[in-house]
């Protein structure tokens, strides 16, 4: 792998790292304020429904997206890399 290629792979994965953060961000405002607003008292085993996708849906939703970013993260040399 040439350097302007290995630059391309860490730009993409620095890319889609930086989209799963913007999605998790916004999945977590939907998840916790959205459902607040929505479903105020509603719970399951006395915990609000809000606190359980506020806080283990949106865990659950970041190792989904970290699972499917290594689909297409690719395994790199760390030396420096060559021109061929």
């Amino acid at each position: 792998m040439n350097t302007f290629e290995t630059y391309r792979q860490v730009r993409r994965e620095a890319g889609g790292t930086a989209l799963l953060l913007v999605l998790l961000i916004v999945f977590w405002l939907l998840a916790g304020f959205g459902l607040y607003a929505l479903f105020p008292k509603v719970a399951l085993c006395h915990i609000p429904l809000w606190a359980i996708f506020g806080s283990l849906g949106v865990w659950l939703f970041a190792v989904l997206g970290v699972r499917v970013l290594l689909c297409g993260f690719k395994d790199m040399e760390l030396k420096e890399a060559r021109d061929d």
